[in-house]
């Protein structure tokens, strides 16, 4: 009751608290938010790849971040993860109650998420063919395709370089 008379909970849209309940990373988020009673928070960089500016505690989550409160998860190249609707650990928990109650944390105003462009996977080394394998041109021009720039034509299936596997194939 206490949480609602302070406006730090608003419950579930049925009316529930729902106690037994565990608690989201995201709702602990909107807990401290409201608890603080900080309006002085603007929107920065996005700091977490699963936080869109569109989540319903975008506000929330970020204003932890830039209090210090959290860091999220570093997941490589730079860039973060809050992990919103995950459970809070009671660790956690007692970390993110102790930067909020000390100021200890460090802020975190951007990232430089740079992830490496991703590139298709190399599919694996066939077994050899030639053109007695594929009933027609177009069977034969695909598999050439698929696997010419990975292995050249290793299956020979052109024989007069043009690119074009089977030409005598329908």
């Amino acid at each position: 009751m206490w949480l609602a008379k302070k406006g730090i909970t608003t419950g579930w849209p049925d009316g529930t608290f729902r106690p037994r309940d565990n608690i989201s990373r995201e709702a602990m988020a909107a807990f401290l938010y409201r608890a603080s009673g900080d309006s002085h928070w603007y929107e920065g960089a996005a700091l977490f790849t699963d936080v869109p500016r569109s989540a319903k505690f975008y506000r929330e989550i970020d204003w932890l971040a830039t209090e210090g409160i959290t860091t999220g998860n570093d997941t490589g190249y730079g860039c973060r993860e809050y992990r919103p609707k995950d459970a809070i650990s009671r660790e956690a928990m007692a970390a993110f109650l102790y930067r909020y109650d000390t100021g200890k944390g460090t802020p975190l105003y951007s990232t430089n998420c740079n992830p490496p462009a991703s590139t298709p996977s190399q599919p694996s080394m066939p077994a050899d063919k030639d053109c007695a394998d594929f009933a027609t041109h177009a069977q034969a021009q695909a598999w050439f395709l698929k696997y010419y720039p990975y292995y050249g034509d290793f299956a020979r299936l052109d024989a007069d370089g043009d690119m074009s596997a089977c030409d005598t194939l329908p």
